[in-house]
């Protein structure tokens, strides 16, 4: 989210984001899923997503997050809580 450049009028909107990840962090195929029906908006959120990548290694405790990854990009939910055994 620290790395998403919002366009304006992006209140509301929230699009899905496929991508595969790797144990090291690595992001590829990354997509959209789902549009918020704002074109500016969803490529927003994929080059946040690439710009952020790559992320942290996946410690072998959540390793089941491992491979094909949907995510909801959503400006107005908060951030989630850590994970145990992950820093982020």
């Amino acid at each position: 989210m620290s790395v998403w450049q919002l366009p304006e009028n992006s209140e509301g909107k929230k699009v899905v984001v496929f991508m595969k990840l790797d144990r090291a962090g690595r992001v590829s195929d990354v997509r959209v899923e789902k549009s918020s029906g704002d074109e500016a908006f969803d490529e927003s959120a994929l080059r946040a997503v690439r710009t952020a990548a790559p992320f942290p290694a996946v410690p072998e405790v959540i390793k089941h997050v491992v491979g094909d990854l949907w995510m909801v990009l959503d400006p107005t939910r908060p951030a989630p809580k850590n994970i145990p055994g992950q820093e982020i």
